[in-house]
């Protein structure tokens, strides 16, 4: 079993070699190997095979990636309706509404407003 976890994580030509040269089953096997590495049709299928999966770990990335960013502004709305609450009472379901559809950058206004602003409507009026 051993051998045979050598032969598939070997990654050069002189690891496959001594690989056969110690044992007699592994001989067929490099060969098989060999033979398959020159079928064109066998390397297009490798080729395909490694950029499927290249374009799968972009995908992951990306997908991480969005996924950090939503729960970002999910946080941040959730941390502005408390505040508002702290502030201003319980918010009503269209100010969850708002904070739910509103951009980050939006969340960003409110979030500097919340401190100054006398009103919920001052806090939550469109515009810089």
């Amino acid at each position: 079993m051993e051998c045979c976890a050598r032969f598939l994580a070997a990654r050069s030509l002189a690891e496959l070699e001594e690989l056969g040269s110690e044992n007699a089953i592994m001989s067929p096997a490099k060969n098989a190997l060999d033979e398959l590495s020159q079928d064109p049709a066998t390397r297009r299928r490798a080729r395909e095979r490694a950029d499927a999966i290249k374009l799968y770990e972009i995908d992951l990335i990306a997908s991480r990636i969005e996924g950090e960013a939503k729960g970002e502004v999910k946080g941040k709305a959730k941390l502005l309706l408390e505040l508002l609450e702290l502030r201003f009472g319980p918010p009503s379901a269209a100010t969850h509404a708002r904070l739910e559809t509103a951009t980050p950058e939006e969340l960003d206004t409110f979030a500097e407003r919340v401190l100054s602003a006398k009103t919920l409507q001052e806090v939550l009026a469109p515009g810089r």
